[in-house]
């Protein structure tokens, strides 16, 4: 027999069971309205997204079209600024006029100056002084190159140019052709020279020299005895730039002689390499407190090269010399028509009085003057340069010497004749000079007289 509370148990447990189906139900309608929540909330962060990224692409869209009407436009202009270029090279070559033909040093023809008259190089050749060499009259119709295709005929192609030399007439041997491998003729002339080399030297050196070793003891009378010593004892110094070492002249030398791909690549690779490790080497030693170095180093990034060339553009040297002594004469020359200036210069320097007695310089006020002065300075054309100043006031024998040349010369007012001279350097005014005008001159003097008269300064 079952007790009532039992029977309650089961009871409860028949409603909690029939109940049970519609809670899982409950459960799931639950889950699915969150994921149609969470699919929703996507959906629409989708749309925004696609929305930004329609209005970016639109705008895009709209730059380039607008980029592309510039550019049609651009164009269209450059077009027809070349139409209009083309036009006027078709009138300027109509107006052109007929080039002279040219004539070798004999008076013949020279077939190969008339072809580059005609295509405009001459102008380019002469800015350098280049001249064509005209063959021998014999070989005026000698071809110079046969084609190793037996169908085809030879012809005068080969030329030859020369620059600051006198040169016969070329003279062609065709036979050489097959004893050196070549489809070329061997083209050889003759080189006038008188009295050596011809090359032109430039005697007025103006760069700051340097005493070279010990000075002697010698005795300083005149200003002639300083000029002796410089010209004895300085020089200037070497370049600090890069020069090929032993090894890459002799690897050259063999890529010449054997004329090989590789052994030019050879030569190359160890030229860059050596002038790499030379480039390290001036950075190391300017980090170590060179100057010298690292001047240099300034004055290769600060040259300009070739500014003069558009002086030369339709002159020659001795036209453009002529020009610039013209310019600087008018400058110099009244047009008043003094011609007793210096007479009345003279006058004027003798009518000035001295009003104090002269005093003698002492050795270490002119030692106090030249460590004031630069020495890596031009020289004038006695070679007297700073350094070797220096050196001579701390000799013992010549600097009692100088202190007496340099009292003589203050006291008696007697100037040596070699401060009458000095160098005129030109400077650009501008980046690219094109006339005289353009070219500011600068006196090289005596740095002997700067510095016996810089305590009256």
């Amino acid at each position: 027999v079952r007790s009532p509370t039992e029977v309650a148990d089961d009871s409860e447990n028949d409603v909690d069971k029939d109940a049970w189906p519609n809670v899982s139900l409950k459960k799931v309608i639950l889950n699915l309205t969150v994921l149609a929540s969470v699919q929703a909330g996507v959906m629409n962060g989708a749309v925004t997204l696609l929305q930004a990224r329609t209005v970016v692409v639109e705008k895009d869209v709209a730059h380039q079209r607008q980029t592309a009407q510039e550019t049609a436009q651009s164009l269209e202009t450059l077009a027809n600024e070349v139409k209009n270029m083309k036009v006027r090279i078709d009138e300027l070559h109509d107006n052109r006029p007929a080039p002279e033909p040219a004539r070798g040093s004999d008076g013949a023809p020279d077939p190969w100056a008339d072809f580059l008259n005609r295509k405009k190089f001459d102008k380019a050749l002469q800015q350098h002084g280049i001249s064509t060499i005209s063959p021998d009259p014999t070989f005026q119709n000698c071809p110079t190159h046969y084609p190793r295709d037996e169908e085809r005929s030879g012809r005068q192609i080969d030329m030859a140019f020369k620059r600051q030399l006198h040169i016969a007439p070329l003279t062609f041997a065709t036979d050489r052709r097959l004893a050196i491998g070549s489809d070329h003729a061997l083209i050889f002339a003759d080189i006038f020279v008188a009295n050596g080399p011809c090359r032109t030297r430039w005697r007025n050196d103006s760069r700051a020299r340097w005493v070279n070793g010990q000075l002697g003891d010698d005795v300083i009378v005149d200003e002639e005895d300083l000029i002796a010593i410089a010209k004895n004892s300085t020089k200037p110094r070497a370049s600090a730039k890069y020069k090929d070492s032993d090894e890459v002249i002799a690897a050259i030398r063999t890529a010449r002689s054997s004329n090989l791909a590789s052994d030019w690549k050879r030569a190359h690779r160890l030229r860059r390499r050596h002038r790499k490790d030379w480039q390290q080497q001036r950075l190391s030693a300017i980090l170590g407190g060179d100057w010298d170095q690292y001047r240099c180093l300034q004055n290769e990034k600060k040259r300009i090269r070739g500014w003069w060339g558009s002086l030369l553009a339709d002159k020659s040297a001795e036209q453009l010399a002529a020009e610039i002594h013209d310019h600087l004469a008018e400058k110099m020359t009244s047009m008043e028509g003094h011609s007793k200036w210096d007479a009345e210069l003279d006058d004027v320097i003798q009518s000035l009085g001295v009003s104090l007695p002269f005093t003698p310089f002492q050795l270490h006020e002119v030692c106090a003057e030249l460590q004031g002065m630069k020495a890596r300075s031009a020289v004038g054309p006695d070679q007297v340069g700073v350094h070797l100043l220096r050196a001579i006031v701390a000799h013992d024998t010549l600097a009692d010497g100088l202190l007496g040349l340099i009292n003589h010369i203050v006291a008696r007012q007697e100037l040596p004749a070699s401060w009458e001279h000095s160098f005129l350097a030109l400077l650009a005014k501008i980046p690219q000079p094109q006339r005289p005008a353009d070219l500011r001159p600068i006196c090289v003097s005596d740095w002997f007289a700067l510095a016996s008269f810089r305590r009256f300064a």
